[in-house]
């Protein structure tokens, strides 16, 4: 988690729904695209050249190993930090993002997954007893 100083928030008029000011929140609070993670491409691939210009350094790039932002965790396909397939891409028709393991369902989610729950509470380090039911 970075969360140093004052972070900027903003959201698109076409982004004013659940799913979306989540994940700007999760952003607020030091959280990472989980798709940055450093082991990433043992579970997703990135097709760059679908990208649109200027959303490759921010939204795909994949993070150094140093730490250990990931809290020693499953990667998270269903994670609300997590791209759906095709965000950001120059032809609708190809994915952005896709997974390694093509029998895995959808990427990403507009609510916390289970997974994202037990990465807030070790960040704040609450106990992973303390996960409610859903």
């Amino acid at each position: 988690m970075l969360g140093i100083g004052e972070q900027d928030f903003s959201l698109s008029s076409d982004c004013l729904h659940n799913g979306p000011i989540l994940h700007e929140l999760m952003h607020s609070i030091g959280f990472i695209h989980e798709h940055s993670r450093c082991d990433r491409d043992k579970f997703v691939k990135i097709n760059i050249s679908n990208i649109k210009i200027g959303f490759v350094k921010n939204n795909f790039s994949k993070r150094d190993c140093k730490s250990n932002e990931f809290y020693n965790l499953p990667y998270d396909y269903k994670s609300i930090m997590h791209y759906k397939g095709h965000e950001f891409s120059i032809n609708p028709y190809f994915p952005t993002i896709f997974h390694i393991n093509k029998s895995k369902s959808a990427l990403g989610n507009d609510h916390l997954s289970r997974i994202d729950i037990q990465k807030l509470l070790r960040a704040y380090n609450c106990p992973d007893s303390k996960i409610l039911n859903r």
